[in-house]
């Protein structure tokens, strides 16, 4: 059997290189035995972080607190300080963001991810999320990329992906600088229609206002199929 897989983007460009100081995303992955779990990606500006300078550099605290609720009950917790690398050069600690990712293996459900952000000042971000899990062929959040590199697959890294330490890009806004884009996707129970690694072809690009994939950002790609395949591209912009 011949099945055509067509996957789009919908990003905003701006020409901002800085979007916010505090970014919330949330991504929906499985496991290889198909469990759920969400990624709580919060990306935090360097100059909203609460820098103190000790001894001979500058490192920041910063207090996180991920909560996931469904129907008014905490069904996931987590608590941590996140403390920045040490800096001497204070120019640098202002200006690097710190990234944090909390993860949370999540049963079917309407939930409610808060994220409480405690730096400079205190931030509470808010997303609504359904969790589902059908067994029928599906596809993973779209993980923009901001960078990556290889890496051996018995790292214990949350960043780890199908033998990539991948950094998110997070926001649905890009740059108008850039020139291409990178993302990670995974497609689910693909095997079951196809049989495990049938080809099949894949379509995946960026669409135009009008929602119609735009022939200069779209790529087409023949792809064996797995029950979890992965899927990391780069595409023109």
């Amino acid at each position: 059997m011949n099945l055509k897989l067509i996957i789009t983007l919908v990003l905003g460009f701006i020409t901002l290189t800085s979007f916010s100081q505090i970014q919330v995303d949330v991504h929906q992955f499985k496991t290889s035995d198909g469990t759920p779990y969400l990624d709580v990606i919060i990306d935090i500006s360097g100059e909203d972080c609460n820098y103190k300078k000790l001894l001979d550099y500058w490192q920041s605290t910063t207090n996180i607190t991920v909560i996931a609720e469904s129907k008014g009950e905490v069904v996931e917790f987590s608590k941590v300080d996140l403390k920045s690398p040490q800096f001497t050069d204070s120019n640098e600690a202002f200006s690097t963001n710190q990234l944090h990712l909390e993860r949370f293996s999540l049963p079917t459900g309407i939930y409610q991810i808060s994220v409480k952000v405690k730096a400079k000042f205190e931030h509470l971000i808010t997303r609504n999320i359904t969790v589902s899990h059908t067994g029928m062929p599906e596809i993973s959040s779209i993980l923009l990329v901001e960078a990556y590199a290889k890496s051996p697959n018995d790292v214990e890294s949350k960043f780890y992906r199908s033998g990539f330490e991948i950094v998110p890009l997070t926001g649905n806004k890009i740059s108008t600088d850039v020139s291409q884009l990178t993302f990670y996707s995974e497609l689910y129970n693909i095997n079951d229609v196809v049989g495990e690694d049938s080809l099949f072809l894949l379509v995946f690009g960026l669409t135009d206002s009008n929602g119609l994939l735009n022939p200069n950002n779209t790529r087409y790609k023949r792809i064996n199929a797995k029950s979890v395949t992965p899927i990391f591209e780069t595409l023109p912009v």
